[in-house]
């Protein structure tokens, strides 16, 4: 059985944002990059009992692997691995407690959407279980499928008649994709109230794809046969 924990006051925050693992790790680059911009901060956990214990170390501490962070106008709760597929039902259920005992307004919950070729700009999407929902900066998703923790999420919402809203950022990458990240961050933060320069994001991410691509030169260059080896 999970349990919640909250240490500190929410300051009656209006959105819940829910941030597990996605394609490019989106969700995870978002709640990382807030946070390390001091935005958002540790609050509490989710404690998964039946789960085998994990611990996370970041910056030299220990801590819970899903977390509760804690901002003006939005709280996130953040996970940096998949969940098991048993403990599912608990968390869904943790997470529709703190919205109720806390009076949030919106579930919101951060994805990533796999495309083929990358893009010098991400496009986001959205979907909702509240039918009349807009989204500035986004695209309403006609048609597709949302899975794992985010459709459980949205099914449960519209049975309990509260809104979730699922963003999905466009990643065709195995790596972190910050550009996938910052288009995100951009949407998201029109829709809580909260402005973020993403520009040290997307320019990291660069840097990244960069050495990748270096290092894959030098490793196809050593791959190359001599002439000698072809002809003998």
């Amino acid at each position: 059985m999970a349990k919640y924990f909250i240490k500190d006051d929410l300051k009656s925050p209006e959105f819940l944002i829910i941030s597990f693992p996605t394609a490019g790790y989106v969700s995870l680059l978002v709640s990382k990059y807030l946070e390390d911009k001091a935005l958002i901060k540790e609050v509490g956990h989710i404690d998964l009992e039946n789960t085998n214990p994990l611990a996370i170390i970041s910056d030299s501490r220990i801590g819970f692997p899903v977390r509760i962070l804690g901002g003006k106008s939005a709280v996130f709760v953040s996970s940096q691995f998949p969940l098991l597929q048993r403990d599912l039902p608990d968390v869904v259920k943790q997470i529709f407690s703190i919205f109720k005992e806390h009076k949030f307004k919106e579930i919101i919950a951060i994805d990533g959407m796999e495309i083929d070729s990358p893009k010098e700009k991400s496009e986001v999407y959205y979907a909702s279980n509240a039918e009349q929902k807009s989204v500035e900066g986004a695209k309403k998703l006609a048609n597709g499928a949302i899975a794992g923790l985010n459709s459980s999420l949205s099914l449960e919402g519209k049975k309990l008649g509260i809104p979730v809203t699922i963003l999905m950022a466009e990643t065709h990458s195995e790596i972190p994709d910050g550009i996938a990240a910052a288009s995100l961050i951009s949407v998201l933060g029109g829709m809580i109230g909260m402005k973020v320069d993403t520009q040290e994001l997307v320019t990291e991410y660069k840097k990244t794809l960069n050495r990748i691509n270096e290092m894959i030169k030098r490793i196809n260059k050593k791959e190359e046969p001599r002439q000698n080896d072809i002809y003998g």
